[in-house]
């Protein structure tokens, strides 16, 4: 993936405030309805987590402050990021998936399995995906909060996890947590991510 320089003067500054932080992150966990995925999901014999992760794929894209990375001390814009998810073997082996950016569902599907098939790198070889979103499912828990492990202070790869699905008002929902680092990202880049999660939820099961 290609990256730029970030211009922005005023979040450069916030970086540089947060970077000076012990820990300069931001964590939100709130619950997304997933009803009309499951169905869709189930209909399609898909799996959720490769169709949540799609979504994902797409709403990080979509708003830019979640291709920010630092590198060298500076901020960076990447042109499209992946997704970069966890896979628990049935010897409880976990790996890290790597799926380039696609908007095309079949092709993702494809890479998905690929990667799985391929029994991709130990969790504990690998180096950041630095183009990447890194994703990771905790399905024994329905939890209401959550922090991911980060390297160090300058740590800028997003993390989302979402949990086990419970029922609530006749619906079924389940947990996700965002982190990032708050010099990349305000509230209210959260709250544009979370419209553009359940813009492509709407979308995703209508046409696909």
């Amino acid at each position: 993936m290609s990256f730029k320089l970030v211009e922005d003067k005023s979040r450069i500054s916030t970086y540089h405030l947060f970077s000076k932080y012990m820990f300069p992150f931001i964590s939100v966990t709130y619950e997304l309805d997933i009803t009309d995925l499951i169905i869709k999901a189930k209909e399609k014999g898909y799996k959720f987590s490769q169709c949540f992760n799609f979504i994902l794929m797409q709403a990080c894209n979509d708003v830019k402050e979640f291709r920010y990375r630092i590198k060298d001390d500076r901020l960076i814009e990447y042109d499209k990021v992946a997704i970069s998810t966890t896979s628990l073997s049935a010897d409880l082996h976990l790996s890290f998936l790597y799926i380039e950016y696609t908007e095309d569902f079949e092709v993702f599907l494809e890479s998905f399995r690929r990667q799985i098939d391929s029994k991709n790198k130990d969790i504990a070889s690998i180096d950041d995906y630095l183009d990447a979103i890194y994703t990771s499912c905790a399905p024994w828990i329905s939890y209401t909060g959550l922090i991911t492990p980060v390297k160090n202070k300058n740590f800028s790869i997003p993390t989302i996890t979402y949990g086990k699905f419970f029922q609530h008002d006749n619906a079924t929902r389940m947990p996700i947590t965002i982190q990032i680092h708050h010099g990349l990202v305000d509230g209210y880049h959260l709250g544009l991510l979370n419209t553009q999660i359940s813009r492509y939820l709407e979308f995703f099961c209508k046409r696909v």
